[in-house]
């Protein structure tokens, strides 16, 4: 199972989020994992987790329901007790999140604690739903369910079915159409237990002559944009060298006295620039204007336009502001 402790599954009316989300938490529990599963549908829905309570918590699963779940009273409200669910850092939580905007703004309120802490999102699509049978549906509601949530989607998955009727070329036409949705948004699709995780990382060199290696063990810069990144690389920093933490995400100091440490609070200025996926950008203009690099901002603009490619020219201007933006953070 996934190494991150809150998991949260999304996706439109009659996706399977929910099915998807009540087995995972089964799974979870039955590994012996303590396993809480947060019900947000908080507006009508096909079908809740809560609906499936006696179930789950005969499995062993906690269920935090919206108040008046099961009753004729079907408003938006949430229980107190979700707070707990973000203090004890041994179980396993698994958010089921609703199927349209007010659900993910159910699930915004909680941005402060997500924030904190590395999460999967899984978006769940199934092709054969109506308002998710084409790219154009089916990127306006994941989008919504972002800006709602303030939180990114991390994961894409192919639900595409029809029940019992379902047939090969069903599923092979829905992955065609997700192939299309993680082109557009940048999220690889995930196919069940072998699904990608973890911290990812890169090494650079810039250098006049040949680059004989690109693996780096010691490095004159690390710029860590999460805790787990911090917790691995914080050692490879040489003395004197220079660490870039993403205050946003980071909540801890660095152990050591012997480099230079500059915080950036990259999320929170790529936020107000109106997408989260610029963070990057950000962190890259505070590290250009504090190493005093030769690769300069005109440069790296050039390089956008090649490495976005033709399609995603309207993000290059987006990109230059977050350069700009991180660069402030050091004047």
């Amino acid at each position: 199972m996934e190494e991150e402790r809150l998991i949260l599954f999304a996706g439109h009316f009659g996706s399977g989020k929910t099915e998807i989300a009540v087995n995972y938490a089964v799974r979870s529990a039955r590994s012996g994992r303590k396993t809480v599963l947060v019900d947000l549908d908080i507006v009508n829905p096909f079908f809740r987790s809560s609906e499936v309570r006696d179930s789950l918590e005969a499995s062993g699963v906690r269920v935090i329901s919206p108040n008046f779940a099961g009753t004729a009273v079907d408003v938006p409200s949430l229980p107190a007790e979700i707070y707990s669910v973000f203090t004890d850092s041994f179980e396993k939580v698994i958010f089921d999140v609703g199927g349209d905007e007010t659900g993910a703004r159910a699930l915004g309120q909680f941005f402060p604690f997500f924030r904190k802490e590395q999460f999967r999102m899984f978006y769940i699509i199934n092709t054969k739903r109506p308002l998710s049978a084409n790219l154009e549906d089916i990127l306006e509601m994941l989008r919504d369910v972002e800006q709602n949530s303030r939180l990114q989607v991390t994961d894409l998955v192919n639900n595409t079915n029809l029940s019992y009727d379902t047939q090969v070329h069903d599923i092979l036409q829905g992955q065609k159409l997700i192939r299309q949705v993680s082109q557009a948004v940048g999220v690889l699709p995930s196919y069940g237990p072998e699904m990608r995780g973890g911290t990812a990382n890169c090494c650079v060199i810039l250098s006049d002559d040949k680059v004989g290696s690109p693996v780096v063990t010691r490095a004159s810069a690390v710029i860590a944009m999460n805790r787990p990144s911090l917790d691995k690389f914080e050692d490879a920093v040489v003395p004197d060298g220079m660490l870039f933490l993403n205050s946003s995400l980071i909540d801890r100091k660095t152990t050591r006295k012997d480099m230079q440490v500059i915080m950036v609070p990259a999320n929170e200025i790529a936020e107000e620039l109106g997408n989260s996926r610029v963070a990057n950008s950000v962190m890259l203009g505070a590290y250009l204007e504090k190493a005093g690099s030769s690769v300069s901002h005109a440069s790296v603009m050039e390089a956008l336009k090649k490495v976005l490619g033709p399609s995603k020219q309207s993000l290059i201007p987006l990109n230059g502001i977050a350069l700009k933006r991180g660069a402030e953070q050091i004047k």
